[in-house]
């Protein structure tokens, strides 16, 4: 029997191929199976576990201050730098803008104070004006007062008021006390006026002579003294009175001497300067024209001046030089027959109330007409003349 022939074995290595490739293959593939389902575990690290009583770690250290801010986390821009300078701009403009603004509002109000301060003073010295002016014309104003070192106005003593009118007041409008006392009599020092109310420009009922009694009262106002005048209340000046009577004396200041025979004529230059004059200057006009004949040209009633000129009260004689004097004196040496009240000449001025004082000197008005260096003013009281 002929057996078949055995086919011839492969090579070794390809033996070992066949059975190595496909064992390879297998455990590499269940490999990858075991990876992909192997469960995951987090990775660990080689810090101690923190205590669950200790303060967990930060990142950032409290002993530190914290300096986030101080930078920004990113650069600035262009655009950025340009907004910061220009708010910074507006903001240094807007803080100059105020300043001068309350700098504006400080001199507007200083300015409006020193508006108001002289404002005031304006308004003073028009009343301390009107008020001279009322005292006196337009000529004489300030005749009874006297100026303070700070050039403000004071009165004098009360024996000023003889420069006032004395037109003001009415027995209507005041009252005298009654809860006066009688003290004794009183002597008038000079001629005096007796007034209705204690006041300069209380109204004057009369004017008492020199030497004149009056009984007085404990009542005193001011500078005047209540008294007891034919039954009735009256004011007078405190200081022009005396319990004893003053002796007669003869007239000081070197006038010349009085003339009773002064003429009451008309003048002959005219009467046209007595139009609205009161009988006291009618005859001071006539008195001086007939004494000074020279004298051709007078002054009287002036409407729109205030005091005497505008109330028929002043006349103004225009002479000037050493007859001036003459005349000034004259005029004074028969103050009580012309019934003259004051002088006014070559900026001295004389008054009845004040006769024991002489000529007295007056403050500088700036011209010679308001320094009565070229007429000799006159005031009387209206009808109180004897001659």
């Amino acid at each position: 029997m002929v057996r078949p022939r055995r086919a011839a074995r492969p090579p070794m290595i390809v033996r070992i191929a066949r059975i190595g490739i496909p064992a390879v293959a297998a455990v590499a593939l269940a490999t990858g199976v075991a990876v992909a389902y192997w469960p995951q575990q987090e990775s660990v690290t080689a810090e101690p576990p923190i205590p669950s009583s200790a303060t967990p770690l930060t990142d950032s250290r409290e002993d530190r201050p914290d300096r986030s801010t101080d930078r920004p986390s990113t650069p600035p821009t262009t655009a950025d730098k340009a907004a910061k300078e220009k708010a910074a701009k507006e903001k240094a403009a807007k803080e100059k803008a105020a300043k001068q603004k309350a700098a504006d509002k400080k001199a507007a109000e200083e300015q409006a104070a020193k508006d108001k301060a002289a404002k005031e003073k304006a308004e003073q010295e028009a009343a301390e004006k009107k008020a001279q002016e009322k005292e006196s014309d337009g000529d004489s104003e300030g005749a009874g007062s006297q100026k303070s070192g700070d050039g403000s106005e004071k009165s004098g003593k009360s024996g000023d008021s003889e420069e006032k009118s004395g037109d003001s007041g009415s027995e209507d409008a005041y009252r005298a006390p009654t809860d006066w006392e009688e003290v004794g009599d009183r002597y008038v020092t000079t001629a005096l006026n007796l007034r209705l109310e204690p006041s300069p420009e209380g109204k004057i009922l009369k004017v008492l002579p020199e030497g004149e009694k009056v009984t007085a009262t404990s009542t005193e106002e001011r500078d005047y003294t209540l008294v007891i005048y034919s039954g009735e209340p009256r004011w007078l000046a405190t200081e022009y009175l005396s319990k004893t009577k003053p002796e007669p004396r003869e007239d000081d200041g070197g006038d010349s001497s009085g003339d009773d025979g002064f003429s009451s004529e008309p003048c002959p230059s005219g009467s046209g300067v007595e139009d609205g004059l009161t009988k006291d200057a009618i005859r001071v006009h006539r008195a001086i024209c007939h004494r000074f004949p020279s004298i051709t040209d007078y002054g009287g009633v002036r409407a729109a001046a205030y005091g005497y000129h505008g109330s028929g009260r002043a006349l103004d004689a225009m002479v000037d030089g050493d007859l001036g004097w003459e005349v000034a004196r004259w005029v004074r040496a028969n103050a009580k027959e012309l019934g003259v009240m004051e002088v006014i000449y070559s900026q001295k001025i004389w008054t009845v109330q004040r006769s024991s004082e002489g000529w007295r000197s007056m403050e500088d008005r700036g011209s010679a007409t308001a320094n009565h260096y070229d007429h000799v003013h006159v005031s009387v009281y209206g009808n109180e003349g004897t001659g």
